[in-house]
């Protein structure tokens, strides 16, 4: 039996090419602690994580790209919240190409 030739997925940096997981810990006095982890499952480097939304974030991938297969990071502050509060906020992907992608970000503050 034969059978058709197999293809090749194409490098891309399609949304469905990232995997993204966020977390707020609330770290008391009204304030807390946002991480977001962004796997990367395409075929470019991640380039840099940017939030916006008037949250007071690191600057993502602190000048290192990230590969396929790898995990980038960016980590933020979010002022005014209390546990069980949550914080919703967008976050952009931006791909050694150029291209970005963005995401809605959405988390509830849970203690620690």
């Amino acid at each position: 039996i034969r059978r058709p030739p197999r293809s090749t997925p194409s490098n891309s940096s399609a949304a469905s090419d990232v995997y993204k997981r966020q977390d707020l810990i609330y770290s008391g006095n009204g304030s807390g602690i946002l991480v977001i982890n962004v796997k990367n499952m395409g075929g470019l480097r991640i380039m840099n994580l940017d939030v916006n939304d008037n949250i007071d974030c690191d600057n993502g991938v602190n000048g290192v790209p990230t590969p396929p297969g790898g995990v980038a990071s960016i980590t933020c502050s979010v002022d005014n919240i209390a546990l069980g509060g949550n914080v919703t906020a967008t976050l952009t992907v931006t791909f050694e190409d150029g291209s970005s992608q963005a995401y809605a970000i959405a988390a509830r503050a849970r203690a620690p």
